[in-house]
Protein backbone atom coordinates (compact mmCIF):
# COMPACT_ATOMS: atom_id res chain seq x y z
CA UNK A 1 0.00 0.00 0.00
CA UNK A 2 2.19 3.16 -1.01
CA UNK A 3 1.43 6.66 -1.19
CA UNK A 4 0.90 6.46 -5.06
CA UNK A 5 -1.62 3.63 -4.39
CA UNK A 6 -3.68 5.84 -1.41
CA UNK A 7 -3.54 8.83 -3.77
CA UNK A 8 -5.47 6.90 -6.70
CA UNK A 9 -7.82 5.71 -4.54
CA UNK A 10 -8.73 9.12 -3.10
CA UNK A 11 -9.20 10.25 -6.49
CA UNK A 12 -11.11 6.92 -7.83
CA UNK A 13 -13.81 7.96 -4.69
CA UNK A 14 -14.27 11.34 -6.18
CA UNK A 15 -14.15 10.57 -9.78
CA UNK A 16 -15.89 7.66 -10.59
CA UNK A 17 -17.54 6.62 -7.47
CA UNK A 18 -18.79 10.24 -6.91
CA UNK A 19 -18.06 10.53 -3.67
CA UNK A 20 -18.37 14.02 -1.68
CA UNK A 21 -14.92 15.16 -0.44
CA UNK A 22 -16.05 14.87 3.28
CA UNK A 23 -16.32 10.99 1.76
CA UNK A 24 -12.75 10.53 1.02
CA UNK A 25 -11.54 12.76 3.47
CA UNK A 26 -13.02 10.14 6.24
CA UNK A 27 -11.39 7.42 4.10
CA UNK A 28 -7.86 9.10 4.22
CA UNK A 29 -8.64 9.57 7.80
CA UNK A 30 -9.17 6.03 8.38
CA UNK A 31 -5.74 5.41 6.53
CA UNK A 32 -3.48 7.82 7.93
CA UNK A 33 -4.91 6.02 11.65
CA UNK A 34 -4.33 2.52 10.33
CA UNK A 35 -0.61 3.49 8.80
CA UNK A 36 0.24 5.54 12.67
CA UNK A 37 -0.98 2.27 13.64
CA UNK A 38 1.57 -0.20 11.66
CA UNK A 39 4.56 2.95 12.51
CA UNK A 40 3.76 1.92 16.33
CA UNK A 41 4.56 -1.31 16.16
CA UNK A 42 6.36 -2.17 13.87
CA UNK A 43 9.50 0.57 13.73
CA UNK A 44 10.88 0.02 9.96
CA UNK A 45 7.57 1.51 8.66
CA UNK A 46 7.90 5.20 10.13
CA UNK A 47 8.94 6.02 6.57
CA UNK A 48 6.28 4.60 4.91
CA UNK A 49 3.81 6.20 7.49
CA UNK A 50 5.77 9.65 7.01
CA UNK A 51 4.59 9.36 3.66
CA UNK A 52 1.17 8.19 4.03
CA UNK A 53 0.54 11.26 6.41
CA UNK A 54 1.99 13.93 3.99
CA UNK A 55 -1.38 13.15 1.71
CA UNK A 56 -3.54 15.64 2.94
CA UNK A 57 -6.99 16.32 3.35
CA UNK A 58 -9.06 18.34 0.87
CA UNK A 59 -10.76 21.15 1.90
CA UNK A 60 -14.63 21.81 1.90
CA UNK A 61 -17.27 23.80 1.74
CA UNK A 62 -19.19 24.56 4.89
CA UNK A 63 -22.96 24.54 4.68
CA UNK A 64 -25.15 27.49 5.61
CA UNK A 65 -26.67 27.57 8.56
CA UNK A 66 -30.15 27.63 8.28
CA UNK A 67 -32.58 29.39 10.90
CA UNK A 68 -36.45 29.72 11.41
CA UNK A 69 -38.50 32.56 9.96
CA UNK A 70 -40.57 34.08 13.24
CA UNK A 71 -44.03 32.42 12.33
CA UNK A 72 -42.48 29.31 11.60
CA UNK A 73 -40.78 29.26 15.33
CA UNK A 74 -44.22 30.56 16.69
CA UNK A 75 -45.55 27.19 14.73
CA UNK A 76 -42.65 25.30 15.93
CA UNK A 77 -43.57 26.41 19.82
CA UNK A 78 -47.71 25.98 19.73
CA UNK A 79 -47.30 22.43 17.68
CA UNK A 80 -47.61 20.47 21.41
CA UNK A 81 -50.58 19.70 23.15
CA UNK A 82 -50.97 22.18 25.84
CA UNK A 83 -54.27 19.88 27.18
CA UNK A 84 -51.28 17.16 28.43
CA UNK A 85 -48.52 17.25 31.29
CA UNK A 86 -46.11 16.01 28.38
CA UNK A 87 -47.30 19.11 25.63
CA UNK A 88 -46.56 21.71 28.46
CA UNK A 89 -42.83 20.57 29.20
CA UNK A 90 -42.43 19.96 25.84
CA UNK A 91 -43.74 23.90 25.01
CA UNK A 92 -41.36 24.90 27.61
CA UNK A 93 -38.55 23.14 26.29
CA UNK A 94 -38.35 24.41 22.85
CA UNK A 95 -39.81 27.77 24.57
CA UNK A 96 -36.20 27.48 26.98
CA UNK A 97 -34.59 26.21 23.79
CA UNK A 98 -35.58 29.34 21.28
CA UNK A 99 -34.83 31.59 24.57
CA UNK A 100 -31.57 30.75 25.80
CA UNK A 101 -29.76 28.68 22.25
CA UNK A 102 -28.76 26.18 24.53
CA UNK A 103 -27.72 22.96 23.09
CA UNK A 104 -29.79 19.69 23.86
CA UNK A 105 -26.97 18.00 26.49
CA UNK A 106 -26.87 21.17 28.06
CA UNK A 107 -30.60 21.32 28.80
CA UNK A 108 -30.84 17.52 29.83
CA UNK A 109 -28.26 18.28 32.35
CA UNK A 110 -29.73 21.74 33.74
CA UNK A 111 -31.68 21.09 37.41
CA UNK A 112 -33.99 23.43 39.29
CA UNK A 113 -31.08 24.89 41.47
CA UNK A 114 -29.50 26.60 37.95
CA UNK A 115 -32.56 28.22 37.30
CA UNK A 116 -32.88 32.26 39.14
CA UNK A 117 -36.07 32.92 38.74
CA UNK A 118 -37.44 36.63 39.98
CA UNK A 119 -40.00 36.45 42.78
CA UNK A 120 -41.57 39.38 40.81
CA UNK A 121 -40.74 38.33 37.43
CA UNK A 122 -42.29 41.44 35.66
CA UNK A 123 -40.19 43.28 37.49
CA UNK A 124 -36.93 41.59 38.19
CA UNK A 125 -34.10 40.38 36.10
CA UNK A 126 -34.19 36.14 36.09
CA UNK A 127 -31.94 34.11 34.21
CA UNK A 128 -29.94 30.90 34.09
CA UNK A 129 -26.79 29.27 35.02
CA UNK A 130 -25.77 26.57 31.75
CA UNK A 131 -23.11 24.26 31.90
CA UNK A 132 -21.35 24.31 28.13
CA UNK A 133 -18.61 22.13 26.87
CA UNK A 134 -16.02 21.91 28.71
CA UNK A 135 -17.75 22.78 32.09
CA UNK A 136 -17.71 26.47 30.62
CA UNK A 137 -20.95 27.99 32.87
CA UNK A 138 -22.34 31.08 30.93
CA UNK A 139 -25.12 33.00 32.40
CA UNK A 140 -28.61 33.52 30.23
CA UNK A 141 -31.35 35.84 30.78
CA UNK A 142 -35.44 34.42 30.67
CA UNK A 143 -37.99 36.20 29.13
CA UNK A 144 -40.67 36.65 31.20
CA UNK A 145 -42.80 33.81 28.83
CA UNK A 146 -40.17 31.24 29.49
CA UNK A 147 -39.80 31.99 33.25
CA UNK A 148 -43.68 31.42 33.36
CA UNK A 149 -43.61 28.55 31.66
CA UNK A 150 -41.13 27.23 33.99
CA UNK A 151 -42.67 28.16 37.39
CA UNK A 152 -45.32 26.23 36.28
CA UNK A 153 -42.87 22.86 35.25
CA UNK A 154 -41.00 23.46 38.31
CA UNK A 155 -43.42 24.26 41.60
CA UNK A 156 -43.32 21.26 44.61
CA UNK A 157 -40.23 20.12 43.06
CA UNK A 158 -36.66 19.57 44.71
CA UNK A 159 -33.89 21.51 43.60
CA UNK A 160 -31.54 18.77 42.98
CA UNK A 161 -34.23 17.47 40.62
CA UNK A 162 -33.44 18.09 36.61
CA UNK A 163 -35.64 20.83 35.20
CA UNK A 164 -36.95 19.02 32.08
Amino acid sequence: MSAKIIKEFLLYLESDRKCSIATRNQRLAAIHSFSQFISHHSPEHIDWYRQIHQISFKKTKRPMITYLEKNEMNALLNSPDFATPQGKRDHALLLFLYNTGARADEVAQLTISDLDLAIVPKRDFSSVLIKGKGNKLRRCPLWLQTVNELNSLITNRNESEHVF
